[in-house]
């Protein structure tokens, strides 16, 4: 009998260090993991999922660059698939949790993400982040800055944010209501 893998929705933030063996605990978050994660780094962060997760995610990029009929030969040849392939399963590690649920991301991860001293663990729903905390904090102010939040509609539902608004009632000048 096959068992569906179960998925879980990470959210939250946490807070914590790294130190220097480069051993991070996950918090609140060790919870949804059994003893071991698959770790991708992504740009500019660690994303963390568990292997059920990763092989959803694998299904979906082989479904997209896989090779397995003639008319798809044509992507062996596509620079951008190949090098997006290599890219993401050669910066994809299986790891191991300790006994006190900590993981230890590999020394090459840690330099080229700077995860030393404080690190923040971000929910992202299906997985889970792990950035450097002053890398991660202007990258949320520059999102806000940028207008993310008014964005996240068109995110969720496809609209531009001034359609899924509704529409704008009469000004309000400070004058009384005629009747």
């Amino acid at each position: 009998m096959v068992v569906e893998p179960q998925l879980t929705e990470l959210i939250g933030e946490y807070r914590t260090n790294i130190d220097a063996k480069g051993r991070v605990g996950l918090g609140g978050f060790r919870q949804h993991f059994e003893d071991t994660v698959i770790a991708v780094k992504m740009d500019g962060y660690l994303a963390v999922m568990s292997p059920a997760q990763f092989r959803i995610v694998s299904e979906g990029i082989r479904q997209r660059t896989a090779i397995d009929r003639p008319e798809q030969v044509g992507r062996l040849f596509d620079i951008e698939v190949q090098r997006f392939k290599r890219h993401f399963y050669s910066n994809a590690f299986e790891v191991s949790l300790d006994a006190q649920g900590r993981m230890t991301v590999p020394a090459k991860m840690r330099e080229e993400l700077t995860l030393v001293s404080e690190v923040v663990w971000a929910g992202s729903g299906d997985m889970l982040e792990l950035w450097q905390a002053k890398q991660h904090d202007d990258k949320e102010t520059l999102w806000r800055k940028e207008g993310g939040p008014e964005r996240m509609v068109h995110v969720v539902t496809g609209q531009t944010p001034a359609a899924a608004m509704p529409p704008a009632g009469p000004a309000d000048d400070g004058a009384p209501e005629e009747e």
